[in-house]
């Protein structure tokens, strides 16, 4: 698919963002790697032009639900995955760090959607401090619940970088949380589960810092 191509789809100005910095340019790529660029791109237009997913949807005033994560994780997933946006029935963990219990996942997605998603959504401009807070619980709560069997760091991921667009951040460059942040990254997830999102908010601050430097350094 074209970027000319895409480009019919591009309504409002921070979708048309959206579109060109994720998709068009590859950037969804980086975060969903499990999928090609052409099957994402393909997979989203159908959605598009078939009415079923509108591309209007999560505009700069947009506030996030649960069932947004869900047709989310279905957008990126069905082509592989016949459970793709529904919640998981078993239990999982990693890396010895238990998520929470599939019996209780409904019920702490619409405790996220009522508490911290209509708090922090629509992710309004606000000072780097802020908006750090702000995307580490989102970001934290929706991997803590874990709600899908595979795929939720990276519909995490999304997440977070939607909501930076809202707030008129440039696309976020996530290294911060690789490599040698990792250990950091993941001491800040533990941390959140006592409603403690310093730590990961402090990765995140450096993920918007990277990101701006990364956007002023392509203008030039």
């Amino acid at each position: 698919m074209t970027q000319d191509v895409a480009g019919q789809y591009l309504h409002a100005e921070w979708c048309g963002q959206l579109y060109a910095e994720i998709f068009c340019k590859g950037g969804i790529q980086k975060i969903f790697s499990v999928l090609s660029y052409k099957t994402t791109i393909c997979t989203w237009s159908k959605h598009a032009s078939s009415g079923t997913f509108p591309v209007n949807r999560f505009d700069a005033d947009h506030r996030f639900t649960a069932q947004d994560i869900c047709d989310l994780h279905t957008l990126w997933l069905s082509p592989i995955y016949s459970w793709a946006g529904v919640y998981r029935s078993v239990d999982i963990g990693k890396g010895g760090f238990q998520f929470a219990r599939a019996r209780l996942i409904p019920n702490l997605m619409a405790t996220l959607e009522r508490d911290t998603l209509k708090k922090h959504t629509p992710c309004r401009p606000a000072d780097d401090a802020t908006l750090a807070f702000a995307l580490a619980e989102v970001h934290a709560e929706l991997i803590l619940v874990h709600p899908f069997r595979e795929g939720n760091g990276r519909l995490a991921r999304l997440l977070t970088l939607m909501m930076a667009l809202q707030a008129g951040l440039p696309p976020l460059d996530f290294n911060p949380m690789l490599g040698r942040g990792r250990r950091s990254y993941i001491g800040g997830i533990h941390v959140a589960m006592g409603r403690d999102y310093g730590p990961l908010a402090a990765v995140f601050k450096k993920i918007i810092a990277r990101s701006k430097q990364r956007a002023a350094a392509n203008t030039r």
